[in-house]
Formats: structure tokens, sequence, C-alpha cells
């Protein structure tokens, strides 16, 4: 899984219910490539909205409860798709 107020992925032997968000293995890599590709390489790979908009949402509301700032776009990305 992943911890987004720790700011990393958390092992299953350390995985908090709750605490922690439990995500698939392609979530997990989706997330890794995001963060860890440079402006070159982001344009290289492609995923399915399907696969994209849970972790927008779920970064969208770590975002919000660490600074009370909503993302208005996200609203919109999820209407339309």
């Amino acid at each position: 899984g992943v911890s987004y107020p720790d700011g990393g992925y958390v092992c299953g032997s350390c995985f908090e219910e709750g605490v922690d968000t439990r995500l698939d293995i392609l979530s997990l890599k989706i997330l890794r490539y995001a963060f860890r590709c440079g402006e070159i390489d982001i344009s290289r790979v492609a995923f399915e909205k399907e696969q994209l908009l849970p972790l927008y949402a779920q970064l969208a509301d770590y975002l919000y409860d660490a600074t009370s700032v909503r993302l208005k776009n996200l609203d919109f990305l999820l209407k339309i798709s």
C-alpha cells in the first residue's frame, strides 16, 4: 500500500488499516512512475482513465486533508469521464 501522509510505500506487514491506503500493483507502479520520471519520460507511457481517476481522487483528498485546498478541476474530470 501507500501512506500519503508519510509520503511513501508501505509493506504488507507494516500496513495499518484505516491509516494507509491499500492499492493494487498497477496503481503502485503508476504512482512510482508519476513521482520518479522526468519531464522527457512522462510522455512515454499512457494509462487508462479508469486507472488514474481513483489515484487523482486519493491525492486530492490528501491535499485537502493536509492544506484545506480543494482541486476544482478534479471534480470536472470526474464529471466528464
